[in-house]
């Protein structure tokens, strides 16, 4: 899909989010809730097979996303943060949108940000490419630089599935996308052999009639190469071709990616039920790029019913940091919706479409254990407001947040933070005065 690349402040050193302590990571990659001791499901069953729903991410936009708030405001437990490229002016050295600010392995990389994640039970996947920018698989003109920079990331972030957005000029250059289907066989062997296998997933641009040619190409070179496809996943948006029932535009070209899946030797033998889980869908929520092209709330209704219908494998969006309307119509596309319906509308009608579940409440408090004395952090706001309870959707107290509760006022020092003083007495310090 279309990256925006966002005019921002770049902070040289990427924020950490911190997370209550009744979270845990347990095991490899596999994450659990240990106040309730269920292991979290990553997928939703559909009608005919298990979906993926995991919305894109710009996580080097600014400002941070905060997954964290997202899954627990959505029910979401996955996300595809994007996108990975070549750091500007440092050949076959990946980052994050190309800032040197956010070259994996550093101290902006987002690690803590993902590993939050991680911890409060969602799934993160890693997008490598994006219209923007240089695709490492036309930098890294040997098959051992490519590998090593694609283990780089999937080592330092733990993650068990990756994806390829090919687009732009990367699609249609065959010699990278034959040395990236190549070296992406290559670490699937290597680290099914360790015992930590990695799921693939290509994303690319289509038509209502389906793949480009160049996106065929892609996948054939692929499965040429022995690639174990998760899912090809399209991005069904900005056709520019006058489309306007962008939901049919959609179903239609998942529909024709089934036929054309079909016919490639390598998936031939596959039923239309396995090809369908084969599949996904990316739309852009609201107004797309092309701003006669509009998603909306209605479309993902539309396309969430065909995908648990169908038993479609993937479902994704461009992006979770849009979905929201914008407070003025100036507003920059990669901020917001630019269509009127609230925060979390197109995340939390998908996800039901699908049959998932949209938290009613808050996660319930845990056990805290005891620790030595917290130091008092330095207050973020003037004031004690009274506390009222966040709910889905709403913004959870921070570290340093004042509130008056039963006459008394209290200090934050965990973040988020989603109880009272009551139901988590040691989320919080008893202090005096509101300045």
């Amino acid at each position: 899909m279309t990256y925006k690349i966002p005019a921002r402040l770049i902070s040289a050193i990427a924020a950490g989010t911190l997370i209550a302590s009744g979270w845990a990571l347990i095991g490899n990659n596999s994450a659990t809730a240990v106040s309730s001791g269920a292991a979290l499901d990553r997928n939703v069953t559909s009608g005919t097979g298990t979906t993926l729903a995991a919305p894109y991410v710009d996580i080097a936009g600014w400002p941070t996303p905060d997954m964290v708030s997202m899954s627990y405001a959505t029910g979401l437990k996955a996300f595809t943060a994007a996108f990975i490229v070549q750091e500007s002016n440092r050949v076959c050295s990946p980052a994050w949108g190309a800032y040197s600010a956010y070259v994996v392995g550093g101290s902006g990389d987002f690690l803590s940000n993902i590993t939050a994640t991680k911890n409060a039970g969602a799934r993160v996947i890693v997008s490598f490419g994006g219209a923007a920018n240089s695709e490492l698989a036309i930098n890294c003109t040997t098959d051992a630089l490519l590998l090593a920079a694609y283990k780089k990331v999937i080592d330092r972030y733990g993650i068990d599935r990756i994806d390829f957005d090919i687009e732009g000029a990367a699609v249609s250059n065959s010699t990278a996308n034959q040395r990236r289907a190549r070296v992406v066989a290559q670490l699937q062997a290597d680290y099914a052999a360790a015992g930590h296998p990695v799921e693939v997933s290509l994303t690319l641009p289509v038509m209502p009639t389906g793949l480009i040619a160049s996106g065929i190409r892609t996948v054939k070179e692929f499965a040429a190469a022995d690639v174990k496809l998760a899912q090809v996943n399209v991005m069904a948006m900005d056709y520019g071709t006058g489309v306007t029932d962008m939901g049919a535009a959609a179903i239609s070209a998942a529909t024709r990616l089934v036929t054309q899946l079909k016919a490639i030797l390598q998936y031939s033998a596959l039923t239309t039920k396995q090809l369908y889980a084969m599949i996904g869908i990316t739309p852009m929520i609201g107004r797309n790029d092309i701003s006669t092209e509009v998603f909306t709330v209605a479309h993902a209704s539309k396309v969430a019913a065909f995908v648990k219908a169908k038993g479609v494998g993937e479902l994704s969006w461009w992006s979770m940091t849009r979905d929201k309307p914008c407070t003025n119509s100036a507003e920059a596309v990669y901020l917001c919706t630019h269509v009127t319906d609230p925060i979390w509308a197109f995340s939390k009608t998908f996800l039901t479409g699908i049959g998932g579940v949209i938290p009613t409440s808050t996660p319930s408090p845990t056990a805290t254990p005891t620790t030595s004395a917290t130091p008092l952090p330095t207050p973020t706001n003037i004031g004690c407001p009274a506390f009222v309870q966040p709910y889905a959707g709403d913004l959870p107290y921070s570290v340093g947040s004042r509130v008056t509760f039963r006459g008394q006022v209290y200090i934050s020092i965990v973040s988020p933070n989603w109880w009272s003083p009551a139901a988590a007495p040691t989320n919080w310090y008893l202090t005096t005065g509101c300045g």
